[in-house]
């Protein structure tokens, strides 16, 4: 439970309130049996006076403590909001810092259901230790009051109650691995729910939106299943529980009868018995419910706990990444997981401020390369290195300052285009233009409604795929990167736009320069210092 130490610790104001106020609002509700005990003996003795005063006493007794009980409801509400907050802040972190290898492993759908479903099952870990204070404090508080109108009569209730929660303790194993399953069903059912959402072109295309709805059904069902055993095996604990209460109250009127024939207690004190050991058994069997569904949870905190654990230590040096002289890769080779040979032997360099043409089909390991000079890619065998200093040595945040790739497909925020240039950073008007002008932004912001402040769409929906890579280099371009790569950034403008883009960066005295493509324009071959084909 680590983990759960951690939150409590980074909200530890709030939990300290918390169970501050649990104490006082169930006590004092808890006390309110007592206020009707006197009430009742009072109107047994039939003394109009003492009852006058008694009632009034009563009432406001009723009204500060029903208070505290609505605090003691409404605080606990907050830790859960908070750890919700906090923990969705460390997963997200987390997630983002995995290296890209080990981030495409998993499909963007699962780290959803973690963010969402995951998250939500940690957090009722938290609601659940409210219920277990609670029900320790409704145990504790009645057994004290009883113990001062009766002892024996108590040991009695004490005994009667503990029905209640020998048949919830079978149920901890069952309910764990329910748990598990229905996590599993939550994250399957999102992957697949993603899936046929994103692929609903193809889908529809082909016509295949019966087969796919059948696909979905699977998993629909899955999901529906695992959630009505769960909550069944969950309404059998707690029906069970309370099942055996209800025996126990029977038990204890009995005594409690017997008692007053014989004159030991009054009716008054009868009725308290009776409310209190009710209140006694019911959070006995609480707390006996909420046992085996914490631990049920043991799954989902493993799960978390795996995420927010992860470390990467590929490319973790500190020396800050500069490009005075020029990268070089010597004897680059480099197999994915299934030892498939993408790169072999691959030697190569670029110097400052050259502009390069990388060429090769489809297929030829172009953009891997990419992703090893930026350092994106690693367990690589040979050396990448920048003026000599070995990539491994290098600060990834400063390499990724210096290192800038327009990919053929970017991705485009939900946004505006002044944010998906910007990324949220600030920039002068100044270099906001420059880059506007040199990307080729510019000539279409017209077309836009809003401009600059228009949104651009589920990635970029409302955009062709010409106007999401103009905006890509605008992204390059307004971070004055000195070193860019155009991974067939500008494939998807026509050749006249494409020229233009090049033109613009082929002018940039100041910058180093590699544009890959599987075939080289014409018109600005000339342009370029060097031709290198990845398969020579």
């Amino acid at each position: 439970m680590a983990l759960v130490k951690k939150y409590i610790k980074e909200n530890i104001g709030i939990v300290v309130l918390c169970t501050i106020l649990s104490v006082l609002g169930w006590s004092a509700v808890t006390g309110i049996h007592v206020v009707m005990q006197q009430i009742i003996d009072t109107i047994v003795e039939g003394n109009n006076e003492r009852f006058i005063v008694v009632l009034v006493i009563g009432f406001i007794y009723v009204v500060i403590a029903r208070i505290l009980f609505l605090f003691a409801a409404l605080v606990p509400q907050k830790l859960y909001v908070k750890v919700d907050e906090n923990l969705r802040r460390d997963l997200i972190d987390s997630i983002l810092k995995r290296n890209e290898l080990d981030f495409n492993a998993r499909d963007t759908a699962e780290y959803m259901s973690l963010l969402t479903n995951d998250v939500t099952s940690f957090k009722s870990i938290f609601q659940m230790g409210t219920w277990l204070l609670t029900g320790i404090i409704g145990v504790f508080t009645p057994i004290t009051l009883m113990l001062v109108h009766s002892p024996l009569l108590s040991i009695i209730a004490i005994i009667c109650s503990c029905f209640g929660i020998v048949l919830p303790i079978l149920f901890t194993k069952a309910m764990k691995l329910r748990q598990k399953t229905r996590m599993e069903a939550q994250s399957e059912f999102t992957v697949s729910s993603k899936e046929i959402l994103s692929g609903r072109n193809v889908i529809v295309s082909f016509n295949l939106i019966d087969l796919f709805l059948k696909r979905f059904a699977k998993y629909n069902s899955f999901l529906a299943d695992s959630e009505y055993k769960t909550r069944a095996l969950e309404n059998i604990n707690v029906n069970t529980g309370y099942g055996l209460t209800d025996v126990s109250k029977i038990i204890m009127a009995l005594f409690s009868g017997i008692m007053i024939f014989n004159g030991h207690i009054t009716i008054g004190v009868l009725i308290l018995f009776v409310s209190l050991q009710t209140s006694l058994s019911s959070n006995l069997v609480l707390i006996m419910q909420v046992i085996p569904m914490i631990r049920g949870i043991q799954p989902i905190i493993e799960k978390i706990n795996s995420f927010l654990n992860y470390e990467n230590n590929e490319n973790i040096g500190n020396v800050t990444a500069k490009l005075e002289r020029g990268v070089t890769v010597k004897d680059l080779s480099f197999n994915y997981k299934d030892n498939i040979a993408v790169i072999s032997n691959f030697n190569f360099y670029a110097n400052k401020n050259e502009k390069i043409v990388l060429i090769g089909p489809s297929g030829s390991g172009k953009t891997t390369l990419l992703k090893l000079i930026c350092g994106v890619y690693t367990g690589f065998a040979g050396n990448i290195s920048y003026d000599g200093v070995p990539i491994s040595e290098l600060s990834q945040v400063s390499l990724r300052k210096l290192v800038t790739v327009v990919h053929q497909h970017t991705f485009i925020f939900n946004e505006t285009i002044r944010f998906n240039i910007c990324l949220g950073e600030d920039f002068a008007d100044k270099e906001l233009n420059n880059a506007l002008n040199k990307s080729g932004v510019q000539n279409f912001l017209s077309s836009i409604e809003n401009g600059i402040d228009g949104y651009c769409g589920e990635n970029g929906s409302s955009l062709s795929g010409g106007q999401k890579q103009r905006i890509a280099l605008a992204r390059a371009l307004i971070r004055k990167s000195k070193f860019i790569i155009l991974d067939e950034g500008v494939s998807a403008v026509d050749v006249e736009t494409a020229n233009e883009i090049e033109q613009e960066l082929l002018n940039i005295e100041d910058l180093t320069l590699i544009t890959v493509t599987h075939r080289i324009k014409d018109g600005l071959v000339d342009r370029y210092d060097r031709i290198v084909n990845i398969n020579n």
